[in-house]
């Protein structure tokens, strides 16, 4: 099992449409995503299937598709019914670092598969959009001081381009299709290397469970709403 997730418009759907090969997931580019609750997908990774859960963007407003509240309930109803884990996969987009994608990365992992001991499960992290670089790869270099400072820990990570662009004149490829082909491998060994490990068991945060560190063991909708447009407020006030 292996949960797909991010803000809307960064791309999670196009990267399950790049691992199953065909377009089984919808795809937006607005901030309002098209993903109202978890959809699960097949794909084949390394000869072994795979099942990939989309989820809705943690930073929808109230005026979307989906509410705070009601992504924040439909990830724990996921990983509650699943019972098991093997790997997070999280999607960001490759522009200038902000706090929210900080901010997203603890409140999936403390608030829904977060837990105080035992094993934890993985996470890897996806960079899209990064299309229009020189060197893909450049973008983790420049960035990765950010995240060993909000201490976001990934079992890997791999910047791609999750489209393949526009179609070019004479209808024989697409612009950016040998930079998809080439992020298409980045990612299928990322998820080989990563989501065949031991399944880890989701305990959630009720009953006689240790709450981690600053986080409620039953967790209050409210408070969870509350805390998801504080996120988002502070990112607008940085851009």
């Amino acid at each position: 099992n292996v949960i797909v997730f991010g803000e809307s418009g960064v791309g999670k759907s196009s990267v399950i449409n790049m691992l199953t090969g065909e377009p089984v997931a919808a795809v937006s580019n607005q901030a309002v995503g098209c993903t109202y609750e978890s959809t699960k997908y097949r794909a084949t990774i390394d000869g072994r299937e795979v099942m990939l859960y989309d989820t809705a963007g943690l930073n929808e407003a109230e005026a979307g598709t989906v509410s705070p509240q009601r992504a924040i309930q439909n990830l724990r109803s996921l990983v509650e019914d699943l019972k098991t884990v093997n790997l997070l996969v999280y999607c960001i987009r490759g522009t200038r670092f902000r706090k929210i994608v900080a901010d997203n990365y603890n409140i999936f992992r403390r608030m829904i598969c977060g837990r105080a001991r035992g094993p934890k499960v993985p996470i890897v992290l996806v960079i899209t959009g990064l299309e229009n670089e020189d060197n893909m790869d450049d973008w983790w270099k420049d960035n990765r001081a950010y995240f060993d400072q909000y201490k976001m820990e990934f079992c890997g990570h791999v910047c791609i381009t999750a489209t393949r662009g526009r179609a070019l004149k004479d209808g024989s490829r697409y612009i950016f299709q040998d930079l998809y082909d080439t992020s298409k491998e980045k990612v299928m060994e990322l998820l080989a290397d990563n989501a065949f490990r031991k399944s880890i068991q989701i305990v959630p945060h009720k009953d006689n469970q240790t709450p981690m560190r600053g986080v409620s063991s039953s967790p209050n909708p409210g408070r969870i709403t509350s805390i998801l447009r504080w996120c988002e407020e502070r990112s607008r006030l940085r851009e």
